[in-house]
């Protein structure tokens, strides 16, 4: 009957911590959304023709989009799209054109999601070199 008790005890202490956890959680994302309301590049959900424009504004390549994915919100508050152009000789043009952005807070990135991953340890990796050598 004492164990029942204590195993009652544990199982409600576990539940307190798993609240606790979830709280805080819940003030994460409620952090983030309001991180990502303040964003300024492009609106919430930015359509098709608001990437299209900037494209065509920005680098001088005009061309139709398959698909476009918010990303998240990088430095600043920006927020970062991922557009899949329609063709490749599109994304030629882009990638041969995205020098034109080199001055501004803009980026144009060829890289797969696996590529990302391994490009952002690499900066990290470096970083800790950086501040551990003389």
């Amino acid at each position: 009957m004492e164990e029942m008790i204590d195993m009652m005890k544990e199982l409600m202490r576990e539940i307190k911590e798993i609240r606790n956890d979830q709280a805080k959680y819940l003030k994460e994302v409620k952090q983030i959304r309001e991180e990502q309301a303040e964003c300024k590049d492009f609106p919430e959900y930015a359509e098709a023709e608001t990437v299209q424009k900037f494209l065509e504004e920005k680098i001088g390549v005009k061309t139709k989009l398959n698909e476009i994915q918010h990303v998240g919100v990088g430095k600043e508050g920006r927020k970062t799209v991922r557009a899949t152009v329609e063709n490749m000789e599109s994304k030629r043009l882009i990638m041969k054109n995205k020098k034109k952005l080199k001055e501004s807070e803009y980026n144009i990135d060829d890289l797969t999601d696996a590529e990302q991953k391994i490009e952002k340890k690499l900066r990290e990796i470096g970083k800790i070199e950086e501040k551990e050598s003389p």
